[in-house]
């Protein structure tokens, strides 16, 4: 059974989701500086976004899905790519998009595929996955999620590889890192 958890959610203004936004390096903003192989001049994120499109997208289940997409956009600022609505307020699929990376989420159900899914929240906080999301701000991102009702599992902090980076359990107990390490970068 779900365990209630909105009353830990708030929701942002959109200027303050566009604020957000702008922070996150999105869209109209450069994110790194990332020169293609195939071209000599820097990508804007749009552009960006156009050429490297994820193959792997984490998938979630959760008893308040439209609260816990709220929570996405206004902790990380995660965009809606689609969300399509289920019967009762809850949500039948969603995906969600943040610099060509994406999740997709949907409402728990009791239904053949749902019965294979468990909220953290249900196996006393015990998880079988988790994402890391790249940020350009992680100290921003930690304390937008500490506001927003996150548990903390590890603080922020400076990673012996280069990395300012965190890791919190969002309302429902869906564990998330954030930080600066950027994996597709040359490692030294």
């Amino acid at each position: 059974a779900c365990v209630q958890h909105t009353a830990r959610m708030r929701k942002f203004s959109s200027s303050e989701r566009v604020r957000i936004s702008a922070q996150q390096g999105r869209a109209g903003t450069m994110i790194w500086p990332l020169l293609l192989p195939f071209t000599s001049r820097i990508l804007p994120a749009e552009e960006l976004v156009a050429h490297f499109k994820t193959t792997v997208m984490p998938t979630f289940r959760y008893c308040n899905a439209p609260a816990a997409i709220e929570w996405l956009q206004n902790v990380f600022g995660f965009e809606r790519h689609a969300v399509y609505e289920g019967p009762n307020g809850t949500i039948a699929h969603a995906e969600l998009s943040l610099n060509g990376g994406m999740i997709m989420l949907g409402s728990a159900k009791d239904d053949e595929l749902g019965r294979l899914f468990r909220s953290p929240d249900e196996l006393s906080g015990v998880e079988t996955r988790s994402a890391y999301i790249v940020v350009a701000d992680a100290d921003a991102a930690y304390s937008r999620a500490v506001e927003r009702g996150a548990t903390v599992v590890r603080p922020i902090q400076q990673t012996p590889y280069g990395s300012r980076e965190f890791m919190v359990r969002d309302p429902e107990g869906h564990s998330w890192s954030a930080g600066t390490y950027d994996p597709w970068a040359a490692h030294g």
